[in-house]
């Protein structure tokens, strides 16, 4: 499973079943998700990699799914994933 398939099972838990998720996706540009579903993203994601520091904890990092698995890629120690 790539990083970015695991970023999205992870985002179908926090999503509407009858939403259709991609990799491009707009999640909190567009209204599909809101702060508290941010947290919950932000807990999960650190469960799994790796610490998020709050710096990071933009909309431009976690806006779509490919946004998160690039910031878990680049902030990972060692997990350069592709």
């Amino acid at each position: 499973m790539t990083l970015l398939e695991e970023v999205l099972e992870i985002l179908r838990r926090v999503v509407d079943d009858d939403v259709d998720l991609a990799g491009d996706t707009p999640l909190f540009s567009s209204g599909l998700l809101d702060s508290h579903a941010l947290e919950e993203i932000h807990v999960a994601v650190e469960q799994r990699w790796a610490p998020i520091p709050p710096m990071e904890l933009t909309r431009a990092n976690f806006d779509t799914a490919a946004a998160i698995a690039a910031t878990v890629a680049r902030l990972e120690p060692g997990g350069d994933h592709r």
